[in-house]
């Protein structure tokens, strides 16, 4: 994504997004505490063009929910044009950079990029790729005991079932 006037271009640039419910998902539940959002990003800010290159902060993740509810992280940044692996649990991260603190992150709906790009002419680009949502279910107790009583019940049954054709 070229950060071109009106596109980052000396101030912040906004994007790429991803809409679940565009992908077939109505909402991920990212409450959980071992939940990741994970992505490789890397960003170019040119030393002949750009007054300050890299020292920017030009990866911010944002995160919307059913409500349209919003958070954004802090910012991520480095100063080399390379690959960053960056990783962090939405459960667990705090404080959160802005957004509204009764966001439900149990209704998740998209994920976005931003950053700023306060020295930049128009020749700086950001690059996305790998995005990976681990959505970890929580696991309802209630629910594990009916199907460990299904299987119990079911094996029982087997069991009169042999004893009866013996």
């Amino acid at each position: 994504m070229h950060l071109t006037a009106g596109n980052g271009r000396g101030g912040y640039y906004w994007g790429p997004y991803v809409s679940l419910p565009r992908v077939g998902l109505q909402y991920l539940d990212l409450s959980n505490n071992r939940s990741t959002v994970e992505f490789d990003a890397r960003y170019f800010q040119s030393p002949s063009t750009n007054t300050n290159p890299y020292f920017d902060a030009p990866v911010f993740v944002i995160l919307w929910d059913t409500d349209y509810k919003s958070v954004g992280t802090h910012a991520f940044y480095w100063r080399t044009y390379e690959w960053q692996h960056i990783s962090f649990h939405p459960a667990t991260y705090s404080p959160w950079y802005w957004g509204d603190p009764t966001i439900n992150l149990s209704r998740i709906t998209q994920i976005g990029f931003y950053g700023t790009d306060w020295a930049g002419t128009g020749d700086d680009y950001v690059d996305f790729k790998n995005l990976t949502i681990s959505a970890v279910p929580e696991i309802d107790p209630a629910g594990v005991g009916s199907v460990v009583a299904l299987i119990t019940g079911g094996l029982a049954l087997l069991e009169r079932r042999r004893k009866r054709c013996a």
